[in-house]
């Protein structure tokens, strides 16, 4: 199932679909233990991999 990153609440997905986002983009998160570990690593890489998505969300 394909997430929406510039509408989603990542905050509401599981642990295992944030990993599965950052896999899909071939990045890992060395050290990430928190959901928020996570999250703060899609946010930082979502510029890069789903532009789109990032300038949808900063309109939020």
């Amino acid at each position: 199932k394909q997430v929406d990153l510039s509408s989603v609440d990542l905050k509401k997905l599981k642990v295992k679909d944030l990993k599965k986002i950052l896999e899909e983009w071939g990045e890992s998160c060395k050290g990430c233990v928190e959901k928020s570990d996570f999250i703060r690593k899609i946010n930082e890489l979502m510029p890069k991999y789903a532009p789109n998505a990032a300038k949808a969300r900063t309109d939020l």
